[in-house]
């Protein structure tokens, strides 16, 4: 599903400093471009199969993201061939920012929020990072992410949403699944996958 676009990384030769478990060398490592989709025909879901070798940090950056319906942005783990969508598969605690109104929820889901209780219209971009630690390894994949969404009309509406996200099972992660919740299509925008080398 994903545009494969090759990534040029500068190795660094650097002293390490040691201060407790972090080194200089760590905190400059390389995050590099594993695959990037920029979305020229409608599509209902983009798929990130690639690089989820344990030991790697993965990000996922996501900008100027439309429906072509109103609909709220979401993602699914991919464990053993297969998309987890079983009733309380995902842990979601979201904190909501709609304008001058917040809320604050914590519930287990078919799927894992990115822009929970603030649907992005065709007017709207949506935009956000998503940060996973290691989820290559065998253990709970894990995730923060943090996204916003504002009206192209006059009287603009500002969207915010955090979300700190598992899956509430340990196993591989082999891909991440992007889709809007309704299963409405993209119809604009870029959704871009890094990573760093823990160690």
């Amino acid at each position: 599903m994903s545009t494969l676009v090759a990534a040029t990384v500068k190795a660094t030769t650097l002293e390490e400093t040691t201060s407790g478990s972090i080194t200089v060398a760590k905190l400059l490592t390389p995050w590099e471009l594993v695959e990037s989709y920029v979305f020229s025909t409608s599509v209902a879901t983009v798929d990130f199969e690639t690089g989820f070798d344990d030991g790697y940090d993965h990000e996922f950056v996501y900008n100027n993201c439309t429906p072509d319906v109103s609909d709220s942005l979401a993602m699914r783990v991919k464990e053993a061939g297969a998309y987890i969508s079983s009733a309380a598969a995902y842990r979601n605690a979201v904190v909501t920012h709609i304008n001058t109104t917040a809320s604050v929820s914590s519930s287990q889901q078919t799927l894992i929020f990115l822009s929970a209780g603030s649907a992005i219209g065709t007017a709207e971009q949506a935009g956000g990072r998503i940060l996973s630690m290691n989820p290559g390894n065998a253990l709970r994949t894990q995730l923060n992410s943090s996204g916003v969404g504002a009206t192209a009309a006059t009287a603009t509406v500002m969207k915010h949403s955090l979300n700190f996200a598992e899956r509430e099972a340990a196993a591989v992660c082999q891909g991440i699944r992007f889709f809007w919740t309704a299963g409405n299509n993209f119809a604009a925008g870029e959704i871009s996958q890094y990573r760093r080398k823990r160690s």
